[in-house]
């Protein structure tokens, strides 16, 4: 019992920590007890695959995991990565359509599942959730469009910038930006974040080198000149 219990504190915690479900009490989460299940996939294992039916929601206990489609010249665009307490298709939970990524598993990753009915009828009767499923997709949609505009608006190197800059927010945890940082994705993983490939990639991180915004050893990286390297990321040309 009492390693159920322990289970079962896991799982709550875990609910209440991501976006969706954390307005909502223990008391009210309780009931996705019984609905959802854990599964563990080790890395590159594939969760599953762009255009299959949508089974449900999944959750981040622990590890991380990336989304990503395939074009038509077989080339990778990364859609997004996702850490603890992060949850995932959301759209397709909600408008019934498959799954409009691939997800695999970067590290070892556990995951709690639940059926796409279930989360469904819990926000109808929880609002606080379905309202948190509004912004949630709604952050979502907003970040779609950034990508869409970086990618007819913006160069391979400002996009590199604004990678950067995404970094060290990420690392910020709400406190101070840290201004040297390691990076988190090898070049091959950062050009198919930005829609390139891989030479230009080394090409951009030299420019902006030369620029002397951010100096680079390895995969150690120290932003040098924060103001103009966000307003280089947010579109202001210095070619």
């Amino acid at each position: 019992m009492t390693g159920v219990r322990r289970r079962d504190e896991r799982r709550i915690r875990t609910l209440s920590e991501t976006e969706l479900f954390g307005r909502l009490s223990p008391a009210e989460l309780a009931p996705l007890l019984e609905r959802c299940r854990e599964v563990r996939f080790e890395p590159g294992d594939l969760v599953f695959s762009a255009g299959e039916p949508s089974r449900g929601l999944f959750v981040v206990m622990s590890g991380r995991t990336r989304a990503f489609r395939h074009g038509s010249d077989g080339r990778e665009q990364i859609i997004h990565e996702d850490g603890p307490s992060a949850t995932f298709p959301e759209v397709a939970v909600f408008d019934d359509g498959p799954y409009p990524s691939s997800v695999v598993a970067v590290e070892v990753s556990e995951l709690l599942f639940l059926p796409k009915d279930e989360v469904r009828q819990f926000c109808v009767n929880h609002p606080a959730a379905a309202l948190a499923a509004l912004r949630l997709l709604s952050t979502r949609l907003r970040r779609t469009t950034r990508m869409v505009e970086g990618f007819a608006l913006r160069n391979v190197s400002q996009r590199i910038g604004e990678y950067l800059l995404n970094q060290a927010r990420e690392r910020s945890a709400g406190g101070e930006l840290p201004m040297e940082f390691t990076l988190a994705h090898t070049n091959q993983e950062i050009a198919d974040s930005v829609g390139t490939v891989r030479e230009v990639v080394s090409r951009s991180f030299t420019k902006l080198q030369q620029f002397g915004w951010v100096a680079k050893t390895g995969r150690r990286v120290r932003i040098q000149n924060y103001a103009a390297l966000e307003g280089y990321a947010q579109g202001e040309d210095y070619d």
